[in-house]
C-alpha cells in the first residue's frame, strides 16, 4: 500500500507549545529525506522527489 506522503513545512515559533501534541525535527545542513518502508523494501526520497536510496545504503 502506497500513501501520498508529503514533507511537513517548517513553521517558525517563538515559544515551545505548552501541550504534548507537538514534535520537532533536527535539520542539519544537507539532505531532508523521507524514509518509506513497504514490508522489507525501504526507499529514501528527498524533498525534491529524488530517490536517494543508493546514496545512503546504511540507512536503507
Amino acid at each position: 500500500m502506497t500513501k501520498n506522503l508529503e514533507f511537513a513545512l517548517p513553521k517558525k515559533g517563538t515559544t515551545v507549545p505548552a501541550h504534548g501534541e507537538w514534535f520537532h525535527e533536527v535539520k542539519h545542513d544537507g539532505y531532508r529525506l523521507m524514509v518509506i518502508r513497504d514490508g522489507a523494501t525501504v526507499r529514501l526520497r528527498s524533498k525534491g522527489g529524488h530517490d536517494c536510496t543508493k546514496r545512503f545504503p546504511s540507512i536503507a
